[in-house]
């Protein structure tokens, strides 16, 4: 059995905003004359009908319940792969360590260019020259573990996206801020969380794409082909031919898939992730943050359905067995 059917998804509506320049002009000396226009924009999600809570490290590592909700790819991840204006509140991911609490991050620590500060001096000067990197530090607000995670990134400055804004630039024209690109977190967040009966080389595997995941995407994506490998290899689907050359993973997946009746769904999400992989894998790819979060939910699914739908199986039919709750004496 490959478990229970995941819930149906539902459709949000999300408002924002983009921005891009237009050219209008020339100003003096034939320097261009950009006017960043703001366009309103709508799109549409797709979430649970149902909040899933945040896994604790009982139940994460040995649920009391198999009934318990399994703990989705973090929403905070998503937030960190894009730009966070300064003012703005920071992600609160899941700890790291002890998966119980939330990482809440101070302000960052700006380290301005040299070449940002040169440009200072410039008679054509523009506050969206300054750039730069920074540091930022967090921490678990659960008061037993109070893990220390540190994020380091670049930064750059350009037109706020919040009105009525005071910055130092506020007397030269429109309100500006500083924008924050992360691109790296240590330790670093769990990329999805692992069942506890997933084999050992599969929780390495999802570290391996954890620690890369906003440094380098595509190699992220590649770490997650990997994990359907390596869990491939633990389900005893050779990883070589009898000569000894090796198989692609997409011959070894139909062959999981072939052996068993109820496998097929699993394998069409095993597919998808090696599709991302191979992406991520070429010399020129472009995949980014997001685009393998997305990759992880896929698979985070897949071991949704097989590692934990047998053990609600198991529940059930002792449940059945005991036509009743099934009580220690």
């Amino acid at each position: 059995m490959t478990g229970t059917r995941a819930p149906p998804r539902i459709q949000s509506e999300v408002e924002t905003f983009i921005e891009y320049p237009v050219y209008v002009g020339e100003l003096g000396g034939g320097r261009p004359a950009i006017q960043v226009e703001r366009e309103r924009v709508r799109f549409s999600i797709a979430k649970s009908p149902t909040p899933r809570r945040l896994a604790t490290r009982h139940n994460f590592e040995q649920p009391d319940s198999v009934y318990a909700p399994k703990m989705p790819v973090d929403a905070a991840l998503f937030d960190f792969a894009k730009t966070i204006e300064s003012d703005q509140p920071w992600p609160r991911p899941a700890c790291p360590s002890c998966q119980t609490g939330y990482v809440g991050f101070s302000s960052p620590t700006e380290d301005e260019s040299h070449a940002s500060v040169s440009a200072r001096d410039h008679f054509a000067f523009e506050p969206e020259w300054i750039s730069g990197t920074f540091v930022i530090r967090g921490k678990c607000e659960n008061p037993e573990c109070q893990q220390a995670v540190y994020g380091t990134g670049d930064y750059h400055v350009g037109l706020s996206q919040k009105s009525n804004r005071d910055d130092e630039f506020e007397r030269q024209g429109p309100p500006y801020s500083k924008y924050y690109t992360v691109t790296h977190l240590h330790p670093p967040m769990w990329l999805m969380p692992i069942p506890q009966s997933a084999p050992d080389e599969v929780r390495e595997a999802v570290m391996r794409a954890s620690r890369v995941l906003f440094a380098d995407p595509g190699l992220a994506a590649t770490a997650l082909r990997a994990t359907v490998e390596r869990f491939l290899t633990s389900q005893g689907i050779s990883a070589t031919r009898h000569n000894g050359q090796f198989r692609n993973v997409h011959e070894r997946i139909k062959e999981w898939r072939d052996a068993d009746p109820d496998r097929p769904q699993v394998a069409d999400l095993f597919f998808a992730v090696k599709w991302l992989g191979n992406a991520g894998t070429h010399e020129d790819s472009d995949l980014t943050t997001i685009e393998v979060l997305d990759g992880a939910r896929v698979l985070d699914e897949a071991f949704h359905r097989l590692f934990l739908g047998p053990d609600i199986d198991a529940h059930a039919r002792t449940i059945n067995a005991a036509k009743g709750p099934s009580r220690q004496p």
